[in-house]
């Protein structure tokens, strides 16, 4: 992970810890720091826009296309996507997102290109701040 992952980007702060069975598990149970996650919130950015030699052309743009195995069509590779009916309907159709437990998340706007950082424990309900907040930012870079 260190050669071809955290290295490359920068990460100081990388924790990735296995599962209670010993698996590691890509989706969960890896910590860093919010800066540390903006490298990463960055490094996908750069990847949507073909700007990373770490992954091959086009990866992460198929990766934030709708999956066939999910019916609702807003879950791509990994990533959750704002599609029609999404939890973030005031945010551009193009934002996708990692997220984690209560309320943290790293959100990509590839037509802005902005990455915005969530992280702490929060209560349910922690998403209409999430999507306040985020707009108001988008809002400010067009004045």
């Amino acid at each position: 992970m260190e050669a071809n992952f955290s290295g490359p980007l920068g990460l100081t702060s990388l924790t990735a810890e296995p599962d209670a069975s010993g698996v590691q598990v890509g989706s969960s149970y890896t910590y860093m720091t919010a800066r540390d996650w903006l490298r990463v919130g960055q490094f996908w950015l750069d990847a949507w826009h073909d700007r990373t030699d770490i992954l091959p052309e086009g990866w992460q743009r198929e990766a934030t296309q709708p999956s066939t195995s999910n019916w609702q069509g807003n879950y791509g590779l990994s990533f959750w996507l704002n599609t029609e009916g999404s939890q973030f309907p005031s945010l551009p159709k193009s934002m996708f997102n990692a997220g984690g437990n209560a309320g943290q998340r790293v959100m990509v706007f590839p037509d802005q290109e902005l990455v915005i950082v969530r992280l702490g424990l929060s209560q349910s309900g922690v998403d209409q701040g999430v999507e306040l907040f985020s707009r108001q930012v988008l809002d400010s870079l067009e004045r």
